[in-house]
């Protein structure tokens, strides 16, 4: 994929994630293995990508904090961001 296909696929899975999550945001459910670790966030797996998008929402508002692939370890890409903040 190149680089104008690949800015293209980002914009319009961010674009389908904020129109989703803000029609309900508490539709979607908290990410199993951050709520088994103390932490809640919920989770949208986008049915038109492999792609998981991870947020917060605090009763006002929605802070979408990551998007993962489904294909990789959520454990090790929220440890490998952690290493890099």
């Amino acid at each position: 994929m190149g680089p104008v296909n690949a800015g293209e696929f980002v914009d319009n899975l961010l674009i389908s994630s904020i129109t989703a999550i803000n029609e309900d945001p508490v539709r979607y459910r908290f990410n199993a293995m951050l709520s088994d670790s103390g932490v809640q966030l919920r989770e949208r797996l986008a049915p038109d990508s492999e792609y998981c998008v991870i947020y917060n929402y605090d009763g006002q508002t929605v802070e979408i904090l990551a998007f993962v692939s489904m294909k990789q370890d959520l454990e090790r890409v929220l440890y490998r961001y952690l290493m890099l903040r």
